[in-house]
């Protein structure tokens, strides 16, 4: 991933609206869950989002971050989160942190072109049940052919991070059709047969 392209966020965020509905309603339940879209820099009254974030992330993928990043992987998260041109899509049920996606649209140095780059998506442990994981990321999906039609006519590739050690998500990409991109970490083979997974790999879909 290479420079975050300077788009006007405006156009970008009239589409955000209209591909993901202000409210979902929660199956057997009279009850909905609620959109909120933040953008980077957030203001400074919405600020402790990132760590309603972050908390949600230590549930979902903490063990694979400490793993890797040790326990100071909150601290560059956090960093990292900040960066502008991130996009985040929230979903609440009253003050209950429901799920969210973060992306940003850049320009990809290998791919030599305008991507969108998922940056994280996690869904509560108490609401996965209920497919709100797919009903997102479905959604975030079709940004790009309304993206196309109105503000962009050439962006149709996602790129994403996954952990080579959190096999369920791995699975999930791959079933949506995400493959190993040509610049993704690789499996080693030693010579006893013993394979060494990277830590991570980069996955890619062509829209």
């Amino acid at each position: 991933m290479s420079e975050i392209i300077n788009y006007e966020l405006t156009p970008l965020l009239s589409i955000i609206e209209s591909q993901f509905p202000q409210t979902i309603g929660l199956p057997s339940t009279e009850s909905n869950i609620t959109r909120s879209i933040y953008t980077n820099p957030i203001q400074l009254d919405s600020i402790s989002i990132y760590h309603e974030f972050i908390d949600l992330m230590e549930i979902t993928i903490g063990n694979h971050y400490r793993r890797v990043d040790g326990k100071e992987w909150k601290i560059h998260k956090l960093e990292e989160m900040k960066h502008n041109g991130l996009v985040y899509i929230s979903y609440h049920h009253e003050n209950d942190l429901v799920g969210f996606l973060s992306f940003v649209i850049t320009m990809d140095e290998f791919e030599m072109k305008r991507i969108f780059y998922l940056y994280e998506i996690h869904v509560s442990p108490k609401y996965q049940k209920l497919k709100l994981g797919t009903k997102l990321i479905k959604n975030y999906h079709k940004l790009i052919n309304r993206l196309n039609d109105t503000i962009y006519k050439d962006v149709d590739t996602f790129k994403l991070t996954v952990f080579s050690s959190n096999s369920i998500p791995l699975n999930w990409y791959k079933k949506m059709g995400y493959k190993l991109a040509e610049d993704s970490p690789n499996d080693k083979q030693l010579r006893n047969g013993k394979v060494i997974k990277p830590n991570y790999y980069i996955l890619i879909k062509e829209s």
